[in-house]
């Protein structure tokens, strides 16, 4: 959920930001190149509402702040959901190991076969 919390709204900041400031290039009445934006009314509405700053890249500047933090807060929201609300059971590992010099499987350190997590004694540090 974190990343899907913070994925979506960051994906709907880049459309909406890319629609709001596509241009259409056509030849005016004297045959000169000119240009002009394709839905002038979304990009005034998002300037009033998200625009920081003057000059030409305000509204890219407000866009990113805002959508930055609100990618932020999404994650924040689906890390939560995942701690506090939507907890999964705790997991418990192998039994055994791989030795990393011989390649055989040997007794996890501090594993107790069908256990619970919690009730397994802590595990020793094993020198190799």
């Amino acid at each position: 959920l974190a990343f899907l919390f913070s994925f979506v709204p960051g994906i709907v900041f880049g459309v909406l930001y890319s629609v709001a400031t596509a241009k259409r290039y056509f030849t005016d009445e004297d045959g000169a190149a000119a240009s002009e934006y394709r839905y002038e009314a979304l990009r005034e509405s998002l300037i009033d509402r998200l625009a920081m700053g003057t000059g030409p890249y305000s509204l890219l500047l407000g866009m990113n702040v805002i959508g930055h933090c609100t990618c932020f807060g999404g994650c924040a929201v689906g890390f939560a959901v995942h701690a506090l609300v939507w907890k999964l059971p705790r997991t418990v590992g192998e039994p055994t190991v791989e030795d990393p010099k011989t390649g055989e499987r040997r007794p996890r350190p501090g594993h107790k076969q069908g256990g619970d997590a919690e009730e397994a004694e802590p595990a020793q540090s094993v020198g190799l």
